[in-house]
């Protein structure tokens, strides 16, 4: 499924499983969200991706499925306010070239992925995870160096 389409930009020889949800929208006038894949990434079931500001995905990615990214969450900042009315915050998700993401891991606002690197299963990643690592739990730690270029 795919909403706000107009921002959703997929490179070539991208494979994208079924049950897959990208999405981005607008939650300031005149802004245009951007959700990017580049070219040979695979995706597998149930993958989904939200975009209120922007998240790219770099080449050759692999995806596990039942993944999220999102680059947006609630403010819970008042608890007068109900959650479904709290304002977004937003802030670019970047998963860079040839990483790897685990099965059922969860990519939050804010983060950067690095080349090559690698996140466990499960995983909730909160924090940047620097190329050519392996990042592991939840919240997601990084376990592993190994090297790069």
């Amino acid at each position: 499924m795919v909403t706000g389409g107009k921002g959703i930009a997929i490179g070539r020889r991208v494979s994208i499983l079924k049950g897959a949800r990208l999405e981005t929208f607008e939650i300031r006038a005149g802004q245009t969200p951007r959700l990017t894949i580049g070219d040979g990434t695979s995706i597998q079931m149930y993958f989904h991706c939200g975009a209120a500001e922007r998240v790219s995905i770099g080449e050759n990615v692999l995806i596990a499925g039942r993944v999220y990214v999102s680059d947006h969450d609630h403010a819970f900042d008042d608890p007068a306010v109900a959650p479904i009315k709290a304002p977004l915050r937003t802030a670019p998700v970047v998963i860079e070239r040839e990483a790897w993401i685990g099965e059922g891991a969860v990519i939050l606002k804010g983060v950067t992925i690095g080349e090559r690197a690698v996140i466990g299963a499960n995983a909730v990643v909160t924090k940047d995870v620097p190329p050519w690592s392996v990042a592991v739990g939840v919240p997601a730690k990084v376990i592993k160096t190994f090297g790069g270029r």
